[in-house]
């Protein structure tokens, strides 16, 4: 047993240690009318809202935080967008524009929550811009939406 605890802390004093620096060697790019994004929330919250005018993706990555995105102010490039998610041990919530379809691909470990709450896919064109999540999810919260109105996501 001693053994174990042994090494479980120093799992979790290596992960806070790389947690630590990569928040200081990893910076986010971009701003609310960039096209493409790259956020990174590492031990810390992040809330970003976008009203990017050709929004092709990009990445988000969060470790050991909280990350709260608002793309429904976004209108998406004509060939849709692609959004990297990797996640892990964080609270993530993501909301998606109207009038796009959402693809999800997931990927992901135990003790992990995923929800996706979209509405009207069904009542879009054929030709409607589609965004595609593709998620790394590990021991995190993730809850995406694209109702209007839904300012707390759970």
């Amino acid at each position: 047993m001693r053994r174990f605890l042994l090494f479980a802390l120093g799992l979790l004093s290596g992960l806070v240690g790389s947690a630590l620096a990569a928040r200081v060697l990893i910076p986010s790019h971009g701003d609310e009318t960039s096209d493409e994004l790259a956020l990174v929330a590492i031990a810390d919250g992040l809330t970003f809202r976008s009203h990017a005018t050709a929004f092709r993706g990009g990445s988000l990555a969060t470790w050991f935080a909280g990350a709260d995105v608002d793309l429904s102010g976004v209108q998406l490039a004509p060939g849709g967008a692609l959004l990297e998610l990797t996640t892990l041990m964080s609270g993530v919530s993501i909301r998606l524009p109207a009038g796009c379809r959402i693809k999800v691909q997931q990927r992901g470990a135990a003790a992990q929550g995923f929800t996706v709450t979209v509405e009207g896919q069904e009542d879009l064109p054929p030709d409607a811009p589609t965004l595609t999540l593709r998620a790394l999810v590990v021991g995190s919260g993730v809850a995406v939406s694209n109702r209007a109105g839904d300012d707390d996501l759970d």
